[in-house]
């Protein structure tokens, strides 16, 4: 009973006591406390891996494609997945002109050789389409998560 009411007439025999029942302290038992506490707190997000997709026409100009590999470098090294998406170009001449078998087999190798010369990259999906089509590879190097620390072979 709070000590204000302390003074208070208690009540007869046989009444109920009807003074007010206010907390003066709560006692805890603090690891409990701290358990509750904690199952409250939201769990914290695990970092998600980011992935960028780097787009490539089957008839792509060689200074075009080594930017694109540099870029494809630079993400593999930050940590990050990167998609390879290969398509047909829409429209003008080159669209016309098509791509051989061979000139498609010799763009993908010279892809994933730059890919290998990021430490720890490798392919972690299946290759999704068909050579000289619509096509995309996926490559992800692990554990490097250093941003600006080059990790080249």
């Amino acid at each position: 009973i709070h000590p204000r009411f302390a003074d208070a007439p208690g009540p007869e025999e046989g009444e109920q006591d009807t003074r007010p029942k206010i907390p003066v302290c709560k006692v805890i038992d603090k690891n409990s406390y701290r358990q509750v506490k904690m199952a409250r707190v939201k769990p914290k997000k695990t970092a998600s891996i980011s992935t960028k997709e780097v787009e490539v026409n089957w008839n792509i100009a060689v200074h075009d494609l080594e930017h694109r590999l540099k870029k494809m470098r630079e993400f593999l090294n930050d940590g990050r997945r990167v998609e390879v998406v290969f398509g047909k170009k829409r429209k003008g001449w080159m669209q016309r002109k098509g791509v051989t078998d061979g000139e498609a087999r010799g763009l993908l190798e010279m892809i994933r050789d730059q890919a290998a010369t990021v430490e720890g990259s490798k392919e972690w999906k299946e290759m999704e389409g068909q050579e000289g089509g619509e096509l995309r590879i996926f490559f992800e190097a692990r554990g490097n998560k250093q941003k600006g620390e080059a990790k080249v072979k």
